[in-house]
């Protein structure tokens, strides 16, 4: 196996040297924390601010945060800050209009948002067409990075993020699915279906807005489910106008009667899989099919023991 080499780079993203002793965690995901964290020799450092990353990969970003640890065997430095992903998602999409739209080929919108978030110089979109169509309003002040995830997951494909050369490459490919037969499912049949929501305003002059889930989980403000059929819980929202409470209340009911399904499925078995990616859980002979995506992936990078991945499925 080739030597693993960490490359970084100074503040103005030209690259300094490599680090060949070292070891680098990264965390991403929608579920994930999507920063990472290095530890080098006591006494060695990187530059505050620079950019930090295995070359060819998704692992890295840029380095925010320094420190050290001599609780261990042997006293390391710690060095650290956002992921290509992280920097993403600390990017909020802010509408000059009612929704941001991304539309057209994949990665042709996907460096449109790059340059309107002010992103072109870290990031760079595939310069050849995806394959896939995108048609995708983006939620009104989502971050860049759950943007582009929604659009794509809605196309069959998943976001790839790739450092190549001075900048990070990003671009969409087809989305995995692997089958698997082995775990342990619960349905519930009967999951949130009426969401009150509250927004501003004071005792009887308080916003009250009623969203409704019906048996096939389409929300409107008419009620379909009556008695014991009906689940009800409060969203407390409240700053929230009525365009915000029917937005928001909308999404989050949305996201309840989806949550239909508790699982337990062995993690992915395939190491190429990736945020994006889905694991089916089968069994034919009660019935049951559940898919759950990778929401999150964690890596652990080390210049002496390679790489190793794990993976966490959501619903």
């Amino acid at each position: 196996m080739d030597r693993i080499e960490l490359t970084f780079t100074d503040a103005d993203g030209r690259k300094v040297g490599i680090k060949r002793s070292f070891s680098i965690d990264v965390d991403y995901g929608p579920d994930g924390s999507n920063d990472f964290e290095i530890a080098l020799a006591e006494g060695d450092s990187l530059p505050m601010h620079g950019f930090a990353y295995i070359d060819g990969t998704e692992y890295g970003g840029i380095i925010d945060r320094r420190g050290f640890d001599t609780t261990g065997d042997a006293p390391v430095s710690r060095w650290g800050g956002r992921s290509w992903h992280g920097i993403l998602s600390h990017s909020v999409v802010v509408p000059t209009g009612e929704h941001y739209a991304m539309s057209g080929d994949a990665n042709a919108a996907i460096g449109e948002l790059i340059a309107a978030q002010g992103l072109g110089g870290v990031f760079r979109a595939a310069p050849y067409k995806s394959g896939f169509t995108l048609d995708h309003q983006v939620d009104r002040f989502a971050d860049a990075y759950s943007a582009m995830l929604d659009a794509l997951s809605g196309v069959g494909a998943r976001l790839s993020i790739r450092r190549a050369g001075s900048l990070t490459e990003l671009s969409a490919v087809p989305a995995v699915t692997e089958y698997r037969y082995d775990g342990s499912a619960l349905l519930n049949t009967r999951p949130v279906n009426h969401l009150v929501c509250g927004g501003g305003g004071e005792g009887a002059e308080r916003l009250v807005v009623h969203l409704y889930a019906d048996e096939s989980g389409n929300v409107s403000r008419t009620q379909t489910l009556f008695g014991v059929d009906e689940v009800a819980e409060f969203y407390d929202y409240t700053s929230a106008d009525e365009a915000r409470l029917v937005e928001d209340g909308t999404k989050r009911l949305t996201e309840h009667y989806a949550d239909r399904m508790e699982s337990d499925v062995q993690e992915p078995e395939d190491p190429d899989l990736n945020v994006g990616d889905s694991v089916v859980l089968t069994n034919h002979a009660s019935g049951f099919t559940q898919t759950e995506m990778v929401s999150e992936v964690t890596a652990t990078v080390s210049s002496d023991d390679g790489i190793a991945v794990s993976y966490t499925l959501g619903g």
